[in-house]
């Protein structure tokens, strides 16, 4: 039997969520360069102890797989119009 997930809007379904060398990696899947494109540059974990922000991180376009990890660096977005 095959279960298929609903993403719900504002939330990114995650593949795999791991601690590898005491950093958080998550992946989700990517068909193509435009999809990854469109992914959000930055995922905030829930349910985490502390406050986990995942950067877009890279894509492989021979599984597609786009990885989000810690520890990557992230501007904020400042609205200079006035």
């Amino acid at each position: 039997m095959t279960t298929m997930a609903k993403v719900l809007p504002g939330f990114l379904k995650l593949n795999t969520l791991e601690v590898i060398e005491g950093e958080f990696v998550a992946e989700t899947n990517c068909a193509d360069y435009q999809v990854y494109c469109n992914l959000p540059t930055a995922i905030e974990i829930p349910g985490t102890s502390n406050k986990v922000v995942l950067g877009k991180a890279g894509w492989n376009s021979d599984t597609g797989i786009a990885c989000y990890k810690e520890k990557v660096l992230l501007g904020r977005l400042i609205d200079i119009r006035a």
